[in-house]
């Protein structure tokens, strides 16, 4: 008979009463693993002789004893695929010596909780995935984010693909909300130009994209071939309105945005005048 004694936190040791057994050692160490395993002790392997009995484990904590009746492969001292259970002998009779697979401690797949195995019955050897995060946590894809939204580098509560909307607003975080007027933090309003009264390049605060103001200059005051224009302004609907005034120089010359009204020389007057100390006369 071999008798394999279950000894907690020490290394298996076997110990031969009948050296003549030889290589039949290793198969009572095996067997004894098995019931061992069982109880969740290393093996101490010793041998005898036969004592006609059936398989038994004797005690059930430290030093416990199985006793099996041969040290040829049993029914009980079988084990699955190489690494499943406790080391022993496999199916085809050779000795297990792969470690052991840890039991499954997750159920779904590949990188799905705690390392394991996995449905297929692989093992689960991909890094464990993150929850989803709440609105207003940093995101770089959608799948990172339990709304399933990830806009403007945030979770969000929506798609948020209004004009003049974002979900990194201070203070509202994962949050669609209307951008505040005169900002426009994803570049979505393009200038159209002041001398256009069109769009200014910034959001208007309700949604969409702010045109330049009421009385916004749109046209500087000119003067040319002895007419001055002043200036003209925006209408705050995308209009530049028209002068409201214009004004002949007369007697004068053209300053670059109006009429001059004093000479010093005769650059300075209009056509057919003269300056005469700094007044621009008829010439006769």
């Amino acid at each position: 008979m071999f008798q394999a004694q279950c000894l907690p936190g020490r290394p298996s040791r076997i110990r031969p009463r009948d050296e003549g057994l030889g290589t039949f050692l290793l198969i009572a160490f095996a067997m004894g693993a098995v019931g061992c395993g069982r109880l969740g002790y290393e093996p101490l392997v010793t041998t005898g002789g036969d004592d006609g009995g059936a398989d038994a484990i004797v005690g059930d904590g430290p030093g416990a004893t199985v006793m099996m009746e041969d040290a040829v492969a049993s029914a009980d001292a079988m084990d699955g695929p190489t690494g499943q259970g406790a080391d022993g002998l496999v199916a085809d009779g050779s000795l297990d010596r792969q470690p052991d697979l840890t039991p499954p401690s997750d159920g779904g797949s590949t990188g799905q909780g705690a390392d394991g195995l996995v449905t297929d019955g692989s093992l689960d050897r991909q890094p464990d995935i993150t929850p989803p995060s709440g609105n207003g946590r940093a995101c770089s894809g959608a799948g990172q984010c339990g709304s399933g939204f990830c806009v403007d580098g945030l979770c969000c509560e929506s798609s948020c693909t209004q004009l003049c909307a974002s979900c990194a607003i201070p203070g509202s975080l994962g949050r669609c909300t209307m951008v505040a007027a005169g900002d426009d933090p994803d570049n979505e309003c393009l200038s159209d130009g002041v001398s256009t009264c069109g769009q200014d390049g910034t959001c208007n605060g309700a949604g969409t994209c702010r045109r330049f103001a009421a009385n916004t200059v749109c046209a500087a005051p000119i003067c040319t071939a002895g007419v001055a224009t002043t200036e003209r302004t925006c209408d705050g609907a995308g209009t530049c309105r028209p002068a409201p005034q214009t004004i002949l120089c007369v007697q004068y010359a053209c300053a670059p945005t109006a009429c001059k009204n004093i000479c010093v020389g005769p650059t300075d007057c209009a056509s057919g005048y003269v300056c005469d100390a700094t007044v621009c006369v008829k010439k006769f």
